[in-house]
């Protein structure tokens, strides 16, 4: 079980459910309320670490780089020898953890904004 990502996604989604409904005080308004937003905060964090683990700031720091070295005229360092997708790193950029991570917080995200959007329509 501590491999499968999935039964975690809905161990841990169960657990933000009833996490929620402990901390409304058995007010359904209060419940919707929080699980929108534990589920919108929840897809924030998993968007934030899938473009941060994406290497997209480092090819954006390393495209200006670049483009400073070739406005300035430098005849040193002007080879560009980074792949721009960041393959020469050495790191292994699909570790367990951090799949981990993307994996339950949009999980979460997921289950508890499509529980509060069908709570409101019954409501």
């Amino acid at each position: 079980m501590l491999n499968n990502r999935y039964l975690w996604g809905v161990f841990v989604s169960l657990l933000s459910i009833l996490v929620t409904w402990l901390l409304s005080n058995g007010s359904t308004i209060r419940w919707i309320n929080a699980l929108f937003m534990t589920g919108l905060i929840s897809m924030l964090i998993a968007a934030t670490y899938f473009v941060v683990n994406g290497g997209f700031f480092n090819n954006f720091s390393r495209g200006f780089s670049k483009l400073f070295k070739i406005m300035s005229n430098n005849p040193m360092n002007d080879d560009f020898d980074d792949s721009p997708d960041g393959g020469d790193s050495g790191e292994e950029r699909k570790a367990w953890a951090s799949q981990m991570l993307i994996t339950l917080t949009l999980t979460i995200g997921l289950v508890d904004l499509a529980l509060s959007f069908i709570l409101l329509t019954f409501r």
